[in-house]
């Protein structure tokens, strides 16, 4: 009981500043996103309930729920203190990091990459979608891992993050 209040606890403050912004992308769309989403549950789950495996299925919600969060990431600014010397690479540039030094990431920055996402400025709803999707995946990142990684006690990742998704895309 006591990890699931935890888990609870902490995602409800990320979760109620995201769940506007998802709710936003989808209204204030004019390319017929609505009717999209509807189409695509409609033909995968019919008239089934919604539940965590049903989702899986739905690509395009999937996509939308990610492309929101990479647009929007509800917890923007990331902390963590080096655990052993090591070398930052960007594109041009080379970083000796050392143990013990704090960093900072801030991820509104790094999801609008113009070198990683195509048209990164804009909301592009299919853009997780299909093969070159769905290795976006590992650019869209979670508190310190990207989406396809897997929270554990050495990276400090959130450990909601699966359930995050799953339940933006029941919404």
């Amino acid at each position: 009981h006591n990890l699931l209040f935890i888990l609870g606890f902490n995602a409800f403050g990320g979760f109620s500043i995201f769940l506007p912004k998802l709710i936003n992308a989808i209204a204030s769309d004019t390319t017929g996103l609505q009717a999209k989403l509807r189409s695509e549950v409609k033909e995968k789950c019919g008239t089934s309930a919604l539940t965590f495996e049903s989702v899986k299925s739905l690509e395009l919600v999937q996509s939308v729920v990610c492309e929101t969060l990479r647009l929007n990431p509800p917890v923007p600014l990331q902390f963590a203190r080096a655990r052993k010397d090591f070398q930052l690479s960007s594109y041009d540039s080379v970083y000796d990091i050392k143990k013990g030094e704090l960093l900072c990431g801030y991820q509104p920055l790094v999801m609008r990459d113009s070198k990683v996402f195509d048209d990164a400025e804009s909301f592009k709803a299919e853009r997780f979608m299909g093969d070159k999707g769905s290795e976006l995946l590992s650019y869209l990142y979670w508190s310190n891992g990207p989406q396809t990684g897997t929270p554990n006690d050495m990276n400090k990742q959130c450990a909601g993050k699966d359930y995050v998704t799953l339940v933006a895309c029941l919404t």
